[in-house]
């Protein structure tokens, strides 16, 4: 009679499937680049991009040229948002597809790790692949959504003393459409 071999016990160094650390560390870096540029940067660049586009423009006299003005505004701080951003956006696009596999299968460790080996690899370029049609459907969003808001804010008696719950309503009607109307572009979160 033949006696089969002893099984391997697993080992008990094993690699854990989540590292709960370099997660929270790769939530947080997510989170403050995308507060950064939808919240701080874009509105900033909006108000340079307004003073650019529309000094010497009378709503009341030029009013389809104001509205384009303020389209184009808005699509332009878009897009230099999401000239800063889009590296952040593109890794952690890389990261989701990587994650799904096991740890020794696995390109990347963490957020600054994907960032790093891409620079290597490709150079400062390979973090822009896809930023072409990225920055159309940002374009379109932005667009529609701080030219339709500060043209809708715009045209009220008083729109420096809007009362809360109005500007609320406005924002949301404006948020409502701007997501409709760019969805068809839509390649990352907006």
């Amino acid at each position: 009679m033949k006696r089969e071999p002893p099984k391997k016990q697993p080992e008990k160094a094993e690699k854990r499937l989540f590292d709960v650390a370099s997660f929270r560390k790769d939530l947080l870096a997510g989170g403050v680049a995308a507060a950064v540029s939808k919240t701080a940067v874009a509105p900033v660049k909006q108000d340079k991009y307004k003073q650019l586009f529309m000094s010497g423009v009378n709503k009341e006299k030029q009013f389809w040229r104001w509205l384009l003005e303020n389209l184009a505004s808005g699509g332009a701080a878009g897009a230099t948002s999401l000239c800063v951003v889009y590296p952040l956006n593109f890794a952690q696009t890389r990261l989701g597809a990587d994650i799904g596999k096991g740890p020794e299968e696995r390109q990347f460790k963490g957020l600054g790790d994907c960032i790093m080996k891409i620079l290597k690899s490709d150079g400062v370029v390979g973090l822009y692949q896809g930023f072409g049609v990225s920055v159309q459907g940002i374009i379109v969003c932005r667009a529609s959504y701080f030219g339709a808001y500060d043209t809708v804010k715009g045209l009220l008696p008083k729109p420096k003393k809007t009362p809360f719950l109005v500007s609320f309503f406005i924002a949301q009607v404006v948020t409502t459409c701007s997501g409709i109307l760019s969805c068809p572009f839509d390649t990352e979160d907006v």
